[in-house]
Protein backbone atom coordinates (compact mmCIF):
# COMPACT_ATOMS: atom_id res chain seq x y z
CA UNK A 1 0.00 0.00 0.00
CA UNK A 2 1.20 3.19 -0.80
CA UNK A 3 0.76 6.25 2.15
CA UNK A 4 -1.43 8.95 0.94
CA UNK A 5 -0.03 11.97 0.58
CA UNK A 6 -0.94 15.06 2.64
CA UNK A 7 -0.93 18.89 2.27
CA UNK A 8 2.30 19.13 -0.48
CA UNK A 9 2.46 21.25 -2.78
CA UNK A 10 6.16 20.64 -3.42
CA UNK A 11 8.27 24.17 -4.07
CA UNK A 12 5.57 26.56 -3.83
CA UNK A 13 6.65 29.24 -1.55
CA UNK A 14 3.04 30.15 0.11
CA UNK A 15 0.85 26.74 0.94
CA UNK A 16 -1.90 29.43 1.11
CA UNK A 17 -1.78 29.29 -2.76
CA UNK A 18 -1.80 25.92 -3.36
CA UNK A 19 -4.70 25.56 -0.91
CA UNK A 20 -6.70 28.28 -3.03
CA UNK A 21 -6.11 25.97 -5.97
CA UNK A 22 -8.24 23.26 -4.17
CA UNK A 23 -11.27 25.39 -3.53
CA UNK A 24 -14.02 24.71 -6.22
CA UNK A 25 -16.42 27.64 -7.39
CA UNK A 26 -18.87 26.90 -4.56
CA UNK A 27 -16.08 27.40 -2.51
CA UNK A 28 -14.97 30.80 -3.56
CA UNK A 29 -18.99 31.89 -3.49
CA UNK A 30 -19.14 31.65 0.37
CA UNK A 31 -15.76 33.43 0.63
CA UNK A 32 -16.46 35.80 -2.09
CA UNK A 33 -19.83 37.00 -0.51
CA UNK A 34 -17.30 38.24 2.95
CA UNK A 35 -14.55 39.55 0.35
CA UNK A 36 -17.75 41.52 -2.09
CA UNK A 37 -16.53 39.74 -5.09
CA UNK A 38 -19.11 37.95 -6.92
CA UNK A 39 -16.94 36.41 -9.79
CA UNK A 40 -15.29 32.93 -8.08
CA UNK A 41 -12.12 33.52 -10.69
CA UNK A 42 -12.01 37.04 -9.94
CA UNK A 43 -11.22 35.95 -5.76
CA UNK A 44 -8.88 33.55 -6.99
CA UNK A 45 -6.62 35.37 -8.88
CA UNK A 46 -6.76 37.91 -5.81
CA UNK A 47 -6.08 35.12 -3.50
CA UNK A 48 -3.04 33.76 -5.27
CA UNK A 49 -2.40 37.95 -5.47
CA UNK A 50 -2.76 38.27 -1.75
CA UNK A 51 -1.87 35.01 0.09
CA UNK A 52 -2.57 36.93 3.47
CA UNK A 53 -6.16 37.24 2.94
CA UNK A 54 -7.14 33.90 2.47
CA UNK A 55 -6.42 33.75 6.34
CA UNK A 56 -8.87 36.77 7.20
CA UNK A 57 -11.66 35.16 5.00
CA UNK A 58 -11.60 31.63 6.14
CA UNK A 59 -11.99 33.50 9.99
CA UNK A 60 -14.24 35.71 9.23
CA UNK A 61 -17.48 35.03 10.98
CA UNK A 62 -19.81 35.88 7.74
CA UNK A 63 -18.13 32.58 6.71
CA UNK A 64 -18.29 30.50 9.56
CA UNK A 65 -21.92 31.29 10.13
CA UNK A 66 -22.56 30.02 6.09
CA UNK A 67 -21.06 27.00 6.57
CA UNK A 68 -22.09 25.93 10.15
CA UNK A 69 -25.52 27.49 11.01
CA UNK A 70 -28.26 25.66 9.79
CA UNK A 71 -28.22 22.43 7.19
CA UNK A 72 -24.78 21.75 5.73
CA UNK A 73 -24.18 21.95 2.04
CA UNK A 74 -23.06 18.87 0.68
CA UNK A 75 -21.93 20.91 -2.21
CA UNK A 76 -18.93 22.71 -0.14
CA UNK A 77 -15.74 20.65 -0.38
CA UNK A 78 -13.92 19.52 2.43
CA UNK A 79 -11.12 21.56 1.71
CA UNK A 80 -12.60 24.67 2.83
CA UNK A 81 -14.68 23.44 5.75
CA UNK A 82 -11.29 22.30 7.19
CA UNK A 83 -9.48 25.38 6.12
CA UNK A 84 -12.26 27.69 8.22
CA UNK A 85 -12.24 25.22 11.48
CA UNK A 86 -8.84 25.91 11.70
CA UNK A 87 -8.08 29.09 10.49
CA UNK A 88 -11.60 30.23 12.90
CA UNK A 89 -10.25 28.22 16.04
CA UNK A 90 -6.24 29.66 15.38
CA UNK A 91 -8.11 33.16 15.37
CA UNK A 92 -10.49 32.78 18.74
CA UNK A 93 -7.36 31.98 20.16
CA UNK A 94 -5.83 34.75 19.75
CA UNK A 95 -8.13 36.76 22.76
CA UNK A 96 -8.93 33.15 24.62
CA UNK A 97 -7.69 33.13 28.27
CA UNK A 98 -8.65 29.85 28.27
CA UNK A 99 -9.89 26.71 26.64
CA UNK A 100 -12.07 23.55 27.38
CA UNK A 101 -10.82 20.27 26.59
CA UNK A 102 -11.56 16.84 27.22
CA UNK A 103 -9.51 15.21 29.78
CA UNK A 104 -9.86 11.46 29.44
CA UNK A 105 -12.09 9.96 32.49
CA UNK A 106 -12.70 13.46 33.83
CA UNK A 107 -14.92 14.88 31.05
CA UNK A 108 -14.07 18.60 30.25
CA UNK A 109 -11.91 20.87 32.40
CA UNK A 110 -10.54 24.57 31.95
CA UNK A 111 -7.13 24.96 30.46
CA UNK A 112 -5.65 27.78 30.96
CA UNK A 113 -2.07 27.32 29.36
CA UNK A 114 -2.99 28.52 25.83
CA UNK A 115 0.02 30.27 24.73
CA UNK A 116 1.44 26.68 23.18
CA UNK A 117 -1.84 26.26 21.46
CA UNK A 118 -1.34 29.90 19.94
CA UNK A 119 2.18 29.41 18.71
CA UNK A 120 1.65 25.75 17.39
CA UNK A 121 -0.84 27.58 14.54
CA UNK A 122 1.28 30.81 13.84
CA UNK A 123 2.30 29.71 11.00
CA UNK A 124 0.27 29.18 7.54
CA UNK A 125 2.82 26.05 6.56
CA UNK A 126 1.45 24.53 10.28
CA UNK A 127 -2.09 26.08 9.63
CA UNK A 128 -2.42 24.63 6.01
CA UNK A 129 -0.93 20.44 7.30
CA UNK A 130 -3.68 20.43 10.06
CA UNK A 131 -6.75 21.39 7.19
CA UNK A 132 -4.81 18.81 4.49
CA UNK A 133 -4.41 16.11 7.40
CA UNK A 134 -7.98 16.50 7.42
CA UNK A 135 -8.93 16.27 4.42
CA UNK A 136 -6.73 13.76 3.73
CA UNK A 137 -8.96 11.20 5.96
CA UNK A 138 -12.10 12.22 4.25
CA UNK A 139 -11.09 8.82 2.15
CA UNK A 140 -9.48 6.07 3.84
CA UNK A 141 -8.24 3.27 1.85
CA UNK A 142 -8.60 -0.34 2.92
CA UNK A 143 -9.22 -3.58 2.08
CA UNK A 144 -7.95 -7.14 2.04
CA UNK A 145 -4.10 -8.16 1.94
CA UNK A 146 -2.95 -12.10 2.59
CA UNK A 147 -0.05 -12.80 5.40
CA UNK A 148 2.01 -15.43 6.61
CA UNK A 149 1.91 -16.45 9.68
CA UNK A 150 2.79 -20.07 11.45
CA UNK A 151 -0.17 -21.47 10.84
CA UNK A 152 -0.23 -20.63 6.78
CA UNK A 153 -1.12 -18.09 4.97
CA UNK A 154 -4.11 -15.77 5.95
CA UNK A 155 -6.55 -13.15 5.14
CA UNK A 156 -6.44 -9.79 7.07
CA UNK A 157 -8.62 -7.03 6.53
CA UNK A 158 -6.73 -3.73 6.69
CA UNK A 159 -7.41 0.17 7.12
CA UNK A 160 -5.12 2.97 6.64
CA UNK A 161 -6.81 3.93 9.72
CA UNK A 162 -4.89 1.32 12.00
CA UNK A 163 -1.26 2.31 12.94
CA UNK A 164 -0.60 -1.42 13.48
CA UNK A 165 -1.53 -2.24 10.07
CA UNK A 166 1.22 0.33 9.25
CA UNK A 167 3.68 -0.79 10.87
CA UNK A 168 3.66 -4.38 9.84
CA UNK A 169 4.94 -2.27 6.56
CA UNK A 170 7.94 -0.26 7.88
CA UNK A 171 10.46 -3.12 6.70
CA UNK A 172 8.66 -4.28 3.19
CA UNK A 173 8.97 -0.59 1.43
CA UNK A 174 11.53 0.57 -0.21
CA UNK A 175 13.88 2.95 1.65
CA UNK A 176 12.84 5.95 -0.41
CA UNK A 177 9.34 5.35 0.56
CA UNK A 178 9.71 5.10 4.20
CA UNK A 179 9.83 8.89 5.05
CA UNK A 180 5.77 8.76 3.42
CA UNK A 181 5.15 5.93 5.03
CA UNK A 182 6.17 7.32 8.66
CA UNK A 183 4.82 10.81 7.71
CA UNK A 184 1.53 9.17 7.29
CA UNK A 185 1.76 7.01 10.70
CA UNK A 186 2.53 10.31 12.36
CA UNK A 187 -0.73 11.76 10.38
CA UNK A 188 -2.87 8.71 11.36
CA UNK A 189 -1.47 8.92 15.28
CA UNK A 190 -2.56 12.53 15.67
CA UNK A 191 -6.50 11.80 13.64
CA UNK A 192 -6.97 9.24 16.26
CA UNK A 193 -5.58 10.70 19.50
CA UNK A 194 -6.61 14.27 18.70
CA UNK A 195 -9.98 13.73 17.10
CA UNK A 196 -11.59 10.62 18.60
CA UNK A 197 -9.33 10.50 22.10
CA UNK A 198 -11.97 8.12 23.80
CA UNK A 199 -12.48 5.26 21.22
CA UNK A 200 -8.45 5.16 20.73
CA UNK A 201 -7.99 4.91 24.32
CA UNK A 202 -9.60 1.79 24.50
CA UNK A 203 -7.78 0.05 21.46
CA UNK A 204 -6.92 -3.77 22.40
CA UNK A 205 -4.24 -4.88 20.43
CA UNK A 206 -1.88 -8.15 20.39
CA UNK A 207 1.36 -8.35 21.77
CA UNK A 208 3.37 -9.09 18.31
CA UNK A 209 1.21 -6.58 16.82
CA UNK A 210 2.23 -3.92 19.65
CA UNK A 211 5.67 -5.05 19.65
CA UNK A 212 6.61 -4.04 15.58
CA UNK A 213 4.99 -0.44 16.59
CA UNK A 214 6.79 0.00 19.65
CA UNK A 215 10.21 -0.86 17.02
CA UNK A 216 8.78 1.07 14.02
CA UNK A 217 9.68 3.93 16.44
CA UNK A 218 12.25 2.98 18.28
CA UNK A 219 10.55 2.18 21.91
CA UNK A 220 11.48 -0.37 23.64
CA UNK A 221 8.44 -2.97 23.65
CA UNK A 222 8.32 -3.24 27.44
CA UNK A 223 8.40 0.64 27.73
CA UNK A 224 5.70 0.73 24.93
CA UNK A 225 3.35 -1.81 26.95
CA UNK A 226 3.91 0.63 30.25
CA UNK A 227 2.13 3.34 28.43
CA UNK A 228 -0.79 1.56 27.54
CA UNK A 229 -1.20 0.99 31.00
CA UNK A 230 -1.49 4.60 31.92
CA UNK A 231 -4.87 6.51 32.50
CA UNK A 232 -4.76 6.85 28.57
CA UNK A 233 -4.63 3.75 27.52
CA UNK A 234 -3.36 3.14 23.52
CA UNK A 235 -3.52 7.77 23.34
CA UNK A 236 0.18 7.76 25.17
CA UNK A 237 1.27 5.00 22.70
CA UNK A 238 0.36 6.67 20.03
CA UNK A 239 1.19 9.99 21.55
CA UNK A 240 5.01 9.40 21.98
CA UNK A 241 5.24 7.21 18.78
CA UNK A 242 3.30 9.78 16.34
CA UNK A 243 6.08 12.54 17.35
CA UNK A 244 9.27 9.89 16.99
CA UNK A 245 7.47 9.11 12.91
CA UNK A 246 6.97 12.79 12.40
CA UNK A 247 10.56 13.49 13.52
CA UNK A 248 11.98 10.24 11.25
CA UNK A 249 10.12 11.26 8.27
CA UNK A 250 11.10 15.22 8.44
CA UNK A 251 12.78 15.18 5.26
CA UNK A 252 12.30 17.36 1.84
CA UNK A 253 9.84 20.18 1.58
CA UNK A 254 8.16 19.39 4.72
CA UNK A 255 11.10 18.74 6.92
CA UNK A 256 10.52 22.02 8.87
CA UNK A 257 7.15 21.65 9.29
CA UNK A 258 7.04 17.84 10.86
CA UNK A 259 9.91 18.72 13.27
CA UNK A 260 7.68 21.20 14.32
CA UNK A 261 4.93 18.79 14.90
CA UNK A 262 6.99 16.23 16.21
CA UNK A 263 8.07 18.97 19.10
CA UNK A 264 4.55 20.38 19.66
CA UNK A 265 2.59 16.57 19.47
CA UNK A 266 1.11 17.37 23.04
CA UNK A 267 -0.71 20.46 21.81
CA UNK A 268 -1.14 19.95 18.00
CA UNK A 269 -3.48 16.89 19.84
CA UNK A 270 -4.64 19.60 22.24
CA UNK A 271 -5.72 21.73 19.01
CA UNK A 272 -7.28 18.97 16.57
CA UNK A 273 -9.47 18.15 19.72
CA UNK A 274 -10.51 21.75 19.98
CA UNK A 275 -12.16 22.24 16.24
CA UNK A 276 -13.44 18.62 16.56
CA UNK A 277 -15.46 19.58 19.34
CA UNK A 278 -16.03 22.76 17.93
CA UNK A 279 -16.97 22.27 14.48
CA UNK A 280 -15.86 18.71 13.13
CA UNK A 281 -18.19 16.83 14.71
CA UNK A 282 -21.02 19.59 13.88
CA UNK A 283 -20.90 18.55 10.43
CA UNK A 284 -23.50 16.29 9.08
CA UNK A 285 -21.50 14.40 5.95
CA UNK A 286 -19.51 11.05 6.11
CA UNK A 287 -16.70 12.54 5.31
CA UNK A 288 -14.66 11.58 8.17
CA UNK A 289 -14.54 8.35 9.83
CA UNK A 290 -15.55 6.59 12.67
CA UNK A 291 -13.06 4.35 14.53
CA UNK A 292 -14.64 1.25 15.98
Amino acid sequence: MNPRPVYDFGGMTDPRVGFVSRLTDGDLRILGAAADIDLPEKLRERLVAEPAEIDRLLADERVVSALFAGEFDAAISPWLVFGVAVHHAAADLQDASFVTERVLGAGRLPVFDVGPLRELVSTPERRMYLVGLLVSFTRVAGGVRWVRTPRGMRRRRWSELDPFHLAELVDEVASWQRPALLRRMGDVALFLVGAYPQATSSLKVEPQRLVRLARSAGLDPGGAYELTQGSEGMVGLLEVAGARWYREAATGTLGAVLEEFAERFPTARRFLSQITDRYLHRIDTDWLPRPA
